[in-house]
């Protein structure tokens, strides 16, 4: 569900339809590669319908190195931080108590070559993208996106598991960073 304009404006109202609709749908996992500075009722209950309705929610943590934005600081959501190609904490990414994983997001110079829609800015200074296509990026949103990915990876293999059993089999097959990285 795309719910973020061409510049990667949205409303929490948007996001929360989208979430509902998702869930209403059958998603099992449902990404969320965006980030709110404040809580929004409208969207925790949308979280929390979809939790109830089987899904994994998994957010990008938010790339300001505040702490974690919503809805990934929700506890219903899996908060994902991103790590650089040395394994350690990327220097935009937020940091909290709610990390529960880090991904590969890329730094500057280093970026991380992710799917982009079109329709859509790839950078402040590029034109809209006329079609889907590729972009070079960096943010919690291509770590979020690297979770879910593997996240809907275990669901196809083990359909029978449920959000909470893939959520607990991805934090027990992590490797935690290199000593002195803090998330």
């Amino acid at each position: 569900r795309k719910v973020l304009n061409s510049k990667g404006g949205g409303l929490p109202s948007s996001v929360s339809r989208a979430i509902r609709d998702a869930a209403d749908s059958g998603a099992n996992i449902i990404n969320l590669s965006l980030q709110m500075g404040a809580p929004d009722p409208v969207m925790q209950s949308a979280v929390q319908y979809a939790i109830s309705k089987g899904a994994l929610l998994i957010a990008a943590a938010g790339n300001n190195t505040g702490s974690v934005s919503w809805p990934a600081a929700y506890d219903e959501v899996v908060a994902v931080a991103a790590t650089n190609y040395n394994d350690l904490h990327a220097s935009y990414s937020n940091t909290g108590s709610q990390i529960e994983l880090a991904a590969p997001g890329g730094e500057s110079g280093q970026s991380i070559l992710s799917t982009w829609p079109g329709g859509v800015r790839c950078r402040d200074d590029t034109p809209v993208l006329p079609q889907s296509d590729y972009c070079i990026r960096e943010g919690t949103s291509m770590a979020a996106a690297i979770v879910s990915g593997a996240a809907a990876l275990i669901k196809s293999v083990r359909p029978d598991y449920t959000a909470e059993q893939i959520r607990q089999l991805l934090r027990n097959s992590t490797t935690p960073l290199s000593q002195g990285a803090t998330l």
